[in-house]
Order: C-alpha cells, then structure tokens, then sequence
C-alpha cells in the first residue's frame, strides 16, 4: 500500500460481501489511530521476540504483526432480529525491507493474511447497509484469504512512491482519520463510495502513486482492475469477485476499472495541536448491476444497469487539546469530520456524513485507555430503481430514507497487548427499511 498522506503506515483492511446492495467492509482493529495509547508499546506482542527469532530476520529486514480480535455482540431491539452474535477476526503480516534484505534502496514487500469465523449460529442480526462491526465480511465470503501482496518502491527520496499489486483501495483512499477505533463500518471511510471501493475481502490487482513534495501537501492516485460490483452481461449479474483475480486481468481488462485520486494538507499548531483536511473523488469506469426493488407482479428482485458511476469526498481531522509536552501518542482530544456525496442516479447513497470526537490518556491513573463518540448519517438516494432496498433481507425501504448511527466506545488498555472494549450503537432505521436497534457489544484484541 501507498504511504498515507499524513506519513501514517496502513497495515490493513477489512472484509466484503459480495451482495451489490451492500457496502463493502473495512476492519477497524487494524488501521493506525491517531488516539493511540500514551505508554509506549513494546517492540513484540504477546509472543515476544520468540527465542530471538523475531531479531534475527529484523536485522535482515523482515518483520511480523499480527492481531486477533474477537467479538461478542447483543442485540437488544429492532433491526432483523434480536439476539446474540460472535465472530473472530485474524490479521497476519510479513514484510521485507529490500534494503536490508538484498541492498535494494526503496523497496518493501508486503504479503498479508486474514481470517474471519462466525461464533455463533444465529445470522447477522441487524440489516443495516453500513454494518455495525467493520470486520462482519457478509454472507459471501472466503474464510481465509490473501489479502496483500503488493512491492512498494521509492523514488527520488520519499518524493514519490509507486506501488503495484494486490492491495485494497480503502487502506488509502477515503479513509477517515481517527476513527479506527470505532467498531463500526461507519469509522473506516466515506459511505458514498461504498458500493464500490475495493477491499479485503475482494482486494484487486492496482498501480498506486504517492507524489509528497513538501512536508504539508501530498497527493496520491490509483488505477484498480475494475470491482467486484462490475457487471456481467454473460451471467446477468456482478462480478465475478476482484479477489480470485491475478494480476494478468490488470493489463487486459476491458470491462472496468476503479479511478481514485487524493490531496492532503497537513498543518501543525505547536504543542501537539496537529491537524489535516484531505479531499479526493472517485469514478468507477464501468457498468454495475444494482439489485432492487421488487416486482410488486412477479415478486422477484429487479436489477437496474447503471454505468460510470463517481463521487467525492472530504474528511478532516484536529487535535483539539494536547498535554503539555506530549508526544504523538500522548494524552490528547481529537475532532473529525467527514462528508461524501456520489450522483444520486448512479449510486444507492448520495450523501453521507459522520463526525465525532475522540480522547486518549485523560483518565487519571488509566493513561493507556481511549474513547470516542461519534454520530454518522447516510441518506439514500431517490432514484427509482437503485435504491439500497435492503434487498439481501427482502425488505422495502422508502426512496430517499437514510440511516444513522451513534456510536460510544471505551478502550480499556489491560497490558499494552491486549485491550477491552465495550461498544454501544444506536442505529437508526437500518438500510431505511427496519425498526431502530440497540446494539452493545464487547471486544477482545490481542497483539501479536
């Protein structure tokens, strides 16, 4: 993956089903957060340097992370249905440093593993578009999958940096700084572009560039083989899925492509008063088969066909208060923003909005613990044909309806390998379409 513009290191991304009318997913366990804990975190996880194993190949340049979370979540009301929910989500990561490796300046590769297991019997219990667990990869997916394998280069310096391989758009484009730590999908990037952005679940094949000419400004674009939603005129249906594709469909791939591009400004205020704003827009060359709504004669679903579908977006982030003298990691309150709108003929979402807040190190004598709220708001569009009918349930939702979602979360950092966190979402009128739920739900996340 690229550098992200505010010179943070995306480790990964999340799941996806491969429902057309549902959004694709981003894991919140992984992505880097700007309310990180104050202690500084050891060098290993819970494995420690295993014998002296993880020195040794670090001297040659290779290192290992790796996480597994797991979570357990209540539904108390609304929604599908109430009742419990478990799943496990697993993260492996290698990289090589080329330099250290083989005296090749500038270059990393990078191949990373994830796995997802659902705990328990009953189905996903909520049916809402915007799922409430970011690392829920829906219905359709592979339980275990290689969702990396990209070389990254530098050249001229860290003036530029090309990337090509498998990868996942949502890591870098779209992302919504600050909010990892939310369980919610609403916390990983814009909902406008959610019906289309590649991830790791179906990560795709791209050409990636960093462009970084001052300390202040960045810029970053892509070019992806095409989406999981592309349609398919030989089948009548999407895909088939981004993730079963190699490289060659990259170079010969006449039916989509992905285009993103990004700009980022960063500034500073002194005493740890950091900030960003970033803007980016998105086009999907290509047709997509959007599913819904249902035939009131026949009682089958309907697709409509809708081609070069685009977006744009904007998110901002500022550090609002920072103890005197405290590090990037230390105690501090951060605001974020963001807002997204896609053309309402084209897309199932036409606007979409969240902010919050978030505060790190401020419990006296738990200085490692964080936690946020954040409020977040999709509206539907009013096209007659494309819009997000929740039709994986079966359910109608009224044209230009919305759904929202407020979100209150706490970290309790138990070693600086392992963390806690009781989650709590009211999510309203789920897909347009259900009953507000009520979901509480507890978090387990060990560091390897």
């Amino acid at each position: 993956m690229l550098i992200s513009l505010n010179a943070c290191v995306f480790i990964l991304t999340a799941p996806c089903p491969t429902n057309p009318t549902t959004p694709t997913q981003v894991s919140q366990a992984p992505a880097e957060s700007m309310t990180q804990t104050v202690s500084a975190e050891p060098e290993y996880g819970v494995l420690g340097n295993f014998f002296g194993v993880r020195d040794s190949i670090g001297e040659k340049g290779i290192t290992f992370n790796g996480s597994l979370t797991v979570d357990f979540s209540q539904n108390t009301m609304g929604g599908l249905r109430t009742g419990f929910w478990g799943q496990a989500f697993l993260d492996l990561m290698f990289e090589v440093d080329s330099k250290k490796f083989a005296e090749i300046d500038g270059g990393t590769f990078h191949i990373e593993m994830q796995a997802y297991n659902k705990l328990t019997h009953q189905d996903y219990p909520i049916g809402d578009f915007v799922f409430y667990n970011g690392n829920y990869p829906g219905e359709n997916y592979s339980p275990v999958i290689i969702s990396a394998l990209y070389w990254r280069q530098k050249v001229f310096g860290d003036l530029l940096e090309v990337q090509f391989g498998k990868s996942d758009a949502a890591a870098n484009f779209a992302f919504i700084n600050g909010t990892s730590d939310f369980m919610s999908n609403y916390g990983g990037y814009v909902s406008g572009i959610a019906q289309y952005i590649e991830i790791w679940g179906d990560p795709a094949t791209g050409l990636e560039i960093a462009l970084k000419p001052t300390e202040q400004i960045s810029w970053q674009a892509a070019w992806y083989d095409g989406s999981t939603n592309s349609w398919n005129a030989d089948s009548d249906d999407n895909g088939p899925s981004t993730g079963g594709r190699g490289p060659s469909t990259f170079f010969d791939n006449t039916e989509s492509a992905m285009l993103m591009s990004e700009l980022q400004f960063d500034w500073s205020l002194g005493k740890g008063y950091d900030g960003l704003v970033k803007g980016g827009g998105w086009v999907h060359l290509g047709q997509t088969g959007l599913t819904g709504p249902i035939d009131p004669a026949t009682g089958d679903l309907v697709t409509t066909v809708i081609e070069n579908a685009y977006g744009f977006y904007g998110t901002a982030l500022q550090t609002v208060w920072a103890a005197e003298g405290a590090t990037d990691s230390g105690p501090k309150v951060n605001l974020f923003g963001a807002l997204s709108w896609s053309d309402p003929s084209r897309n199932p979402v036409e606007w979409g909005f969240n902010s919050g807040v978030t505060f790190s190190g401020i419990i006296p004598g738990r200085q490692d613990d964080s936690f946020g709220l954040m409020g977040s708001w999709t509206l539907f569009t009013n096209s007659a044909g494309i819009t997000p009918l929740g039709t994986e349930y079966g359910l109608p939702a009224s044209p230009g309806g919305s759904e929202k979602n407020v979100e209150f979360y706490y970290i309790f950092q138990i070693t600086p390998s392992f963390s806690i966190q009781p989650d709590l979402q009211w999510i309203g009128t789920p897909s347009g379409a259900l009953d507000d739920a009520l979901v509480g739900s507890l978090r387990f996340q060990i560091d390897f």
